[in-house]
C-alpha cells in the first residue's frame, strides 16, 4: 500500500488517499483510543446504509462508499478502507453547477431522507423531552428556547445519517451519483436529525464557514423552497425549529469572531420564527 496524500476532513481522524497494485482507496485511521467506540459506530452506520439501500432496491443516485476492509495497522490503530470517490462536495457543487441541477440533486437527497423517516429500525419510542432538555443543558448557552410544543411528538428510531451536512455529501464527477459520507452517531436516532442538519445549511450556511466562498443567496433560497415542498418536514415544524437551534448552538465553539456574530443573528432570527418554512 502506498499513501498518496492526506485528504481534508473534520472528523478528528486521519483520512488518507492510498493506492495498492490495482486501484485507489481511502483509509480512515483512528489514532485516538477514546474515539474508537464512535469509530466502530460509524462503520456500523455505513454498513446499515448499504444494507438499507440494497433492501429498498434504491434506484436513485444515492450511494454510500463501499467498505473494503477493517483492521488495525502495525501500530495498533483501528482503520477502515473504503471505495475512493472522485467528486465534488455539495458545498462546492452548488457554486459550480446550474441552479436547476443543484435543486434537482437536492430534491433527490430530500426524497431519500423522507424514505429514511418511514423506515423504523426498531419500535423504540424516543424520549424527546428528556433528550432535548439534556442537550440544551449540556450546551449551556444563554438563550431561551421554548421546548413546550416541540417534544409532544411520538418518534421511533429510524435509519439516519447523523451528520448530513453539505460537507458530507459527495457528487461523483463521472456518474453524478450522490455519495453520503462520514455518518455519525448522534443524540437523536431519527431521520429528523438529518433534516435538521440540512436546515443548518439552508439558514446558516454552515459548510461555507471557512471556505471564503461568496454565498449566492438565490441558490439557498431555491434549496429552502425545495424543503418547503416536502409535506413530511412541515408536520414537524416546532420540533425541527428546536433541533435546528440545538445544532446551531453546537457550532459556536468552532467559529471565529465574525462567524459567531453572524450565527448569533441567525439564531435570534429563528427564535422569532413561528414557522421555519414561511418566514
Amino acid at each position: 500500500m502506498k499513501v498518496i496524500r492526506t485528504l481534508n476532513g473534520n472528523s478528528g481522524c486521519n483520512i488518507l488517499l492510498c493506492k495498492n497494485d490495482h486501484s485507489y482507496f481511502v483509509r480512515k485511521l483512528c489514532m485516538d483510543s477514546t474515539y474508537e467506540s464512535r469509530f466502530f459506530k460509524q462503520i456500523h452506520k455505513l454498513i446499515n446504509f448499504s444494507d438499507f439501500l440494497k433492501k429498498e432496491n434504491h434506484k436513485s443516485r444515492i450511494c454510500v462508499p463501499e467498505i473494503l476492509d477493517v483492521g488495525r495497522d502495525i501500530e495498533g490503530y483501528i482503520y477502515y478502507d473504503m471505495q475512493y470517490v472522485n467528486g465534488l462536495l455539495f458545498n462546492k457543487y452548488i457554486n459550480r453547477m446550474p441552479v436547476g441541477d443543484v435543486v434537482a440533486t437536492f430534491s433527490i437527497i430530500l426524497d431519500f431522507v423522507s424514505l429514511e423517516m418511514k423506515n423504523e429500525i426498531m419500535f423504540d419510542i424516543i424520549d424527546l423531552d428528556k433528550i432535548v432538555k439534556n442537550k440544551l443543558s449540556q450546551l449551556n448557552q444563554n438563550i431561551d428556547i421554548n421546548t413546550e410544543h416541540c417534544t409532544d411528538v411520538l418518534l421511533t428510531k429510524t435509519i439516519s445519517h447523523g451528520d448530513l451536512t453539505f460537507e458530507n455529501i459527495l457528487i461523483e464527477n463521472e456518474t453524478n451519483k450522490i455519495f453520503l459520507i462520514d455518518p455519525m452517531d448522534c443524540y437523536l436516532d431519527n431521520a429528523l436529525d438529518d433534516v435538521s442538519k440540512l436546515c443548518t445549511e439552508i439558514f446558516a450556511f454552515w459548510s461555507n464557514r471557512n471556505s471564503g466562498t461568496k454565498i449566492n443567496p438565490g441558490i439557498y433560497l431555491a434549496l429552502r423552497n425545495a424543503m418547503m415542498n416536502n409535506s413530511e418536514f412541515q408536520k414537524y415544524n416546532n420540533l425541527l425549529k428546536c433541533l435546528v437551534l440545538i445544532d446551531l448552538l453546537r457550532t459556536v465553539p468552532y467559529l471565529h469572531k465574525k462567524g459567531s456574530i453572524e450565527l448569533a443573528n441567525t439564531i435570534h432570527k429563528i427564535v422569532e420564527m413561528d414557522n421555519l418554512w414561511l418566514n
